[in-house]
């Protein structure tokens, strides 16, 4: 029994070594380091990536407090399966959970660690700031509207696919492109390792995106359409993130010239 259960577990380690190193063939070696060593994302992965400093603005807007904490303790406790909205938040790993109505902070707490200035990893949250940067670049005349095929900015796509051209900003924005996006494929074939964990984000969507249905038509969560969006904004405007010395007032050109 102890023999075939060590022959057994030689085995797999040699399946395993010859997955890695055949993953090592088609992918970049860094792309597989980071899956094997970093494992699943979390809070904490923005010690691992590199970074770029965005500073404040020099009249930053400001939230008025004025916490309402029985009153929205009592809207999430209404739900069957909270009986205690802060022991629900630190049981689910919650590090920060606020409530904003009307520019006021209404409630605001704080759990496993979390504090008011903790840095943590912004996963989605920096989907909302760039369906912003683009209100904002169509504001300054930067992009058209919501309506401009992402081909009028991204046209390796359609030379890769012609169905490209049929996607629309507004698609990327409601996460309804018809790309293909899975993530329930093996270790570093699906697309969640890949938009997280590729060296070169920019060469991933435009090379490894596939039409998997028609835009518009089913809501489907895909981290391909911000790294589309980014360089939509980045192709539009001719700017990236960040740069403290622009002078430039406005708002877009507080990101920074290719």
């Amino acid at each position: 029994m102890k023999k075939a259960l060590l022959l057994g577990t030689g085995l797999l380690i040699v399946i395993l070594v010859l997955y890695f190193l055949i993953a090592s063939l088609v992918y970049p070696s860094e792309y597989v380091r980071r899956g094997i060593l970093w494992g699943e994302s979390d809070v904490y992965d923005y010690q691992k990536f590199p970074e770029r400093k965005i500073e404040p603005g020099d009249n930053p807007f400001q939230f008025e407090i004025n916490y309402e904490d029985e009153s929205v303790q009592a809207f999430f406790e209404a739900d069957p399966k909270i009986d205690d909205l802060d022991s629900f938040l630190a049981e689910t790993k919650t590090q920060a959970f606020l409530v904003i109505h009307n520019d006021r902070i209404i409630y605001e707490r704080y759990f496993n660690g979390g504090e008011r200035d903790s840095i943590v990893t912004s996963f989605s949250v920096a989907k909302s700031f760039t369906s912003a940067l683009v209100g904002i670049a169509i504001h300054e005349g930067y992009i058209g509207s919501v309506e401009d095929p992402i081909t009028l900015h991204l046209p390796e796509l359609e030379k890769r696919d012609v169905r490209f051209k049929n996607i629309t900003i507004r698609d990327l924005l409601m996460m309804a492109s018809g790309i293909k996006y899975s993530d329930e494929v093996p270790l570093f074939h699906d697309d969640g390792a890949k938009t997280y964990y590729y060296p070169d984000l920019r060469d991933i969507a435009l090379t490894g995106t596939h039409i998997a249905g028609h835009p518009g038509e089913h809501f489907l969560y895909n981290n391909y359409h911000p790294l589309l969006l980014g360089m939509i904004l980045e192709r539009s405007t001719g700017m990236i993130i960040p740069q403290q010395e622009n002078t430039d007032n406005s708002s877009i050109s507080r990101l920074r010239r290719i």
